[in-house]
């Protein structure tokens, strides 16, 4: 089992959540890619979580709001999608 920290745009999909619109439209966006899978940990005051993606797990980081009504155990697909020379201090901004 590899474990990979993620430095991507990256939202979640499923368990009844509204996905926000990114608050740049990801232009020159060099690769998009879903991978689904099982929350094993979630800490909802940091927004960080654990997803078990069929063997890989990811380390993500959302605003706390986005994973409010979530639990460990369930099963999400998550959407990233990476891009080069985006200003430094740039992040992702949920609307």
């Amino acid at each position: 089992m590899k474990r990979a920290s993620l430095l991507a745009a990256a939202v979640i999909l499923g368990a009844g959540l509204a996905v926000p619109a990114l608050a740049h439209d990801l232009k020159g966006a060099k690769g998009e890619h879903v991978m689904s899978g099982t929350i094993t940990k979630i800490d909802h005051d940091s927004g960080k979580l654990s997803l078990d993606a069929e063997g890989t797990m990811l380390d993500l980081h959302f605003p706390p709001p986005a994973i409010k009504d979530m639990k460990e155990g369930d099963r999400v697909a998550v959407e990233m999608s990476i891009s080069r020379n985006v200003p430094a201090g740039t992040a992702a901004h949920h609307h």
